[in-house]
């Protein structure tokens, strides 16, 4: 759905700056990463995951892997093409997550 928003962060074991960005999809389903800071290292084929911020979604669900990363340095932020985690054309099977109760952000 091209209106829906997912916060997410990018997999990786090293410290550094935050590597978060919102998830969104287009019409012709093309799925992106924006908002991610320049100063952010992503590297292709890195996994996307689920950040909880927002409270929508649980932490850590994978949603796919970089495919590609546009960066310029006229931009305020780079923006990561994502290759999702499922082909959505043949879906077969889903899971619903009924009990899921958001963290309230702490101060």
């Amino acid at each position: 759905d091209p209106a829906t928003s997912v916060n997410v962060k990018f997999q990786s074991t090293e410290g550094g700056p935050r590597r978060e960005g919102v998830l969104t999809a287009r019409i012709n389903g093309e799925t992106f990463v924006d908002f991610i800071d320049l100063d952010v290292d992503i590297r292709e084929l890195e996994l996307v995951l689920t950040s909880g911020l927002g409270g929508n979604y649980p932490a850590d669900i994978p949603v796919g892997r970089v495919l590609s990363i546009r960066r310029r340095d006229f931009d305020l932020f780079q923006q990561a093409t994502i290759q999702p985690s499922v082909d959505f054309e043949s879906l077969d099977i889903v899971l619903v997550i009924v009990n899921f109760r958001p963290v309230a952000a702490q101060p």
